[in-house]
């Protein structure tokens, strides 16, 4: 058996991958994650959605809960979804669409110059 940390499967119709949370170190320990991915036409196929708790939304956007709470104040940032009335999270396609747009924006004005 393979030790590699990504692994493949053999099926011609999906692929398996296992990859680690991203977490900052000493911020608890790693689980490993499955991701199956379908040999499918994106639009065709929907990804599940995933809850980010607080932590893993700032390691992902470099941001502060301060800064994530200010900016989702002024509605630059997307809403929190609350789980039980002392637990939220954040969508994590919403989260990646607010890291795409903030990639595409910067390199649209680092492109007009």
């Amino acid at each position: 058996m393979s030790t590699d940390p990504k692994l493949k499967s053999q099926d011609a119709r999906s692929s398996v991958s296992f990859t680690h949370n991203i977490m900052p170190p000493g911020e608890g320990r790693l689980v490993p994650i499955v991701r199956r991915h379908f040999n499918a036409e994106p639009s065709a196929r929907r990804q599940p959605d995933r809850l980010l708790r607080l932590k893993q939304v700032e390691c992902l956007t470099g941001c502060r809960k301060s800064t994530l709470y200010r900016m989702m104040k002024q509605g630059r940032f997307p809403r929190s979804v609350e789980i039980t009335p002392r637990l939220v999270a954040w969508s994590e396609a919403a989260v990646q669409q607010w890291i795409e747009e903030r990639i595409a924006a910067s390199q649209a004005t680092s492109s007009s110059r």
